[in-house]
């Protein structure tokens, strides 16, 4: 297997892992719901089901360097990271308009 195929099965499984630990993240809603969003509510993910979800997310990395595929390693952590950030970003409560008192008409 070449270390982008190696790379691709490790970015996918991953993402599997990490799309149920950001829609259900215990800091995200309970910040929906002190902004009053009307989003659909939901229950945070157990404790224990979190730290199994983020294991199997750490998995293939830890493969890839058991493995010494080191290109195949960067390449994981650089695009697990950065849809990470999108999950973060796609999922976080829109931002609620305040007028300032100090501005003048």
């Amino acid at each position: 297997m070449t270390f982008a195929l190696l790379a691709l099965c490790a970015i996918a499984f991953s993402s599997l892992m990490l799309i149920p630990l950001s829609s259900r993240d215990p800091k995200r809603l309970r910040t929906a719901r002190r902004l009053g969003s009307n989003t659909r509510m939901r229950m945070p993910m157990p404790r224990q089901t979190r730290y199994l979800l983020v294991s199997g997310m750490v998995l293939p990395g830890v493969a890839l360097v058991l493995a010494a595929q080191w290109a195949a390693f960067l390449i994981w952590l650089g695009a697990v990271t950065g849809i990470g950030w999108a999950l973060a970003l796609s999922m976080a409560p829109k931002p609620v308009a305040v007028e300032n008192p100090r501005q003048t008409p």
